[in-house]
């Protein structure tokens, strides 16, 4: 296979391998190996996310059962952060706590009086707030835009508390929530309201396949982005509150800061609630309106929304680590163009450490001779590229093909652990820690410059460039800038430039 068949849009002509069926399975193996112990590179925007199916029932405080499709729906939303235990924690912290919060759409321009519903989920420290060793609240974001808080600290929350906690030291609360529009935060932004619709949507976008998967496969694409997106900026019934006006960076950060406040009255509340006494309450327990501090650590999308916290309230700043940071140049100018610099490096890593460990270690190397990186290398593309013309018939009970445009993606999701390719019943996040991708496109085109103006042909000439960047991923990631091109619905906030404000100098930064 020559080198540059990898590159750019270029549609693969390979013939069928001999034991090609083998070798394909050995791949996937391999690859979701890759996605266990792969780094994810700097720059990389979307960082966790399995699917965006919403789970139905699940093992609540005690281990009674939840229904997710109506314990968030009953929850009451309240003005002060009023929790409620929701379901078993994992085993190294008591169990979650559940909470609505309301909070305004507009704080600035007056644009309406409308309020939403931010769902909240609070993992407690493993002391109580009035121990010496309780060291107050983090919040924390997953990154996106449009990633589900409840559903990372659902199931990230031991990791980030083995990493935060020093025993007999100091332990926190750990809190996370779905920000506007996103997950089980109400209202949501979902573009197409009937599930079974949004569900055959999704299959005809899978069935297409990635742009180079046929001749008429961008074109098709390109044609249900604009069907989408300009659908999606219909406008509402009139006098029905807009949720897609309001769901800026800057208004999310100015959501933490309302958390940040209403922990302080909570905290101070609970204090009271275990001393048992209306004074004496420890100075550094008492609330302290408008002074309270955030503690915070955001993950790739997340970077952008700390920055935006601190740009904006930078006297309100505690510590802060930004993790995996993202070029907001680049964002802010809806460009997606230097996201991959790195990312066939990591492949190249992948290869490399498979030579180094050998069969059976690695299901990709030589079973019978040595392995190089180069051959590990080749042996993946052939596979790959076998199945564009002959996809690979899985028998089972529920039979399957696997295709070219699905182990790219497989790829890609390793790569970027973006998600894996399955279908979301619902356009919600509940349980995962997925992508909500309405929302994703109503926060990237309401936070960056309009892209209105981008036709198919300069589009294509994108997909192009970022396939030359990165062969494996690149024409998939370029995706993500059809999708916020034609979005009418951008409400004007005031704008924050980290520039012109001093960084508070407990700011740390995590990454390249």
């Amino acid at each position: 296979m020559e080198k540059t068949q990898a590159r750019g849009l270029i549609r693969p002509s390979h013939q069928l391998p001999q034991k090609r069926s083998g070798l394909v399975k050995l791949l996937l193996a391999a690859i979701c190996a890759g996605a266990i112990v792969a780094r994810l590179q700097t720059g990389s925007w979307f960082l966790f996310g399995v699917s965006s199916t919403r789970t139905t029932a699940d093992e609540g405080t005690h281990g009674v059962a939840v229904d997710w499709d109506t314990f968030w729906d009953t929850l009451p939303t309240r003005p002060k952060l009023e929790y409620t235990p929701c379901f078993d924690q994992t085993p190294l912290g008591g169990p979650f706590q559940c909470a609505r919060l309301e909070l305004p759409m507009d704080y600035w321009n007056g644009t309406t009086d409308a309020t939403f519903s931010l769902a909240i989920l609070r993992s407690p420290a493993v002391v109580p707030v009035t121990d010496p060793r309780y060291g107050g609240v983090i919040l924390l974001n997953p990154g996106g835009p449009g990633g589900s808080g409840v559903g990372f600290l659902r199931r990230g929350g031991d990791a980030i508390r083995k990493t935060v906690d020093v025993k007999d030291h100091k332990h926190y609360d750990l809190l996370s929530f779905d920000p506007r529009g996103v997950g089980e935060t109400t209202p949501a932004v979902d573009c197409i309201k009937n599930p079974t619709l949004d569900h055959a949507w999704q299959l005809r976008v899978m069935e297409e396949g990635i742009f180079e998967a046929s001749d008429a496969a961008i074109g098709r694409l390109w044609a249900m982005s604009i069907a989408r997106s300009q659908s999606c900026s219909l406008p509402l019934p009139d006098g029905e509150p807009d949720i897609r006006k309001y769901v800026t960076t800057a208004s999310v950060a100015r959501d933490m800061l309302e958390i940040v406040e209403r922990h302080g009255e909570w905290r101070e509340t609970e204090a009271r609630r275990l001393l048992g006494c209306v004074t004496n309450v420890p100075s550094t327990l008492l609330y302290k309106p408008e002074e309270e501090k955030i503690q915070y650590w955001g993950f790739s999308y997340g970077t952008y929304l700390g920055n935006t916290f601190a740009a904006m309230f930078p006297d309100r700043v505690g510590r802060l680590i930004v993790d995996g940071v993202v070029d907001a140049y680049d964002y802010k100018k809806s460009l997606w163009s230097d996201n991959l610099l790195d990312t066939e490096k990591d492949l190249q890593g992948l290869y490399y450490h498979c030579a180094r460990a050998g069969y059976p270690a690695c299901a990709l190397a030589n079973q019978t001779s040595v392995t190089t990186a180069k051959g590990v290398e080749d042996r993946v593309l052939n596979i790959t590229y076998s199945l564009y013309h002959n996809p690979l018939p899985v028998i089972s009970p529920s039979p399957e093909v696997i295709t070219y445009s699905d182990v790219k993606n497989l790829i890609f999701a390793a790569q970027n652990k973006a998600g894996i390719s399955t279908i979301p019943l619902r356009n919600q996040t509940e349980g995962s820690a997925a992508m909500s991708i309405d929302a994703t496109m109503a926060i990237a085109c309401s936070d960056g410059d309009d892209q209105s103006w981008v036709n198919r042909t300069t589009f294509e000439k994108y997909a192009k460039e970022q396939a030359r960047v990165s062969p494996s991923v690149g024409s998939m990631w370029s995706a993500i800038r059809y999708v916020v091109m034609d979005r009418s619905l951008r409400h004007s906030t005031p704008t924050y430039s980290a520039l012109t404000r001093s960084a508070p100098s407990s700011l740390e930064l995590a990454g390249d």
